[in-house]
């Protein structure tokens, strides 16, 4: 914005373009590292992503190798109560 606030109705190609590159120089540096940041987010939310699905594959590993476990315990007949009969 400070880039046009530099020019004067009429001045074309006088010294104020000097202005309106100084301007420009600090729209794009600004554009750039709003690009860094952005993209090194992304490289980070991926990252975190797969460690996330990774984790809960190996969560619904053991929960379903526990269901095994307890319906093989408990199919068997063994009662963790004592029998009245």
């Amino acid at each position: 914005m400070t880039s046009f606030a530099s020019l004067k109705l009429g001045d074309i190609g006088g010294s104020a373009s000097a202005g309106v590159t100084g301007g420009i120089s600090e729209a794009l540096t600004s554009t750039v590292m709003g690009l860094v940041v952005a993209i090194f987010t992304l490289l980070f939310a991926n990252t975190f992503r797969g460690l996330y699905l990774r984790e809960m594959a190996q969560i619904q590993e053991y929960g379903g190798q526990l269901e095994l476990i307890y319906r093989r315990y408990y199919e068997k007949g063994e009662r963790s109560y004592a029998s009245t009969q």
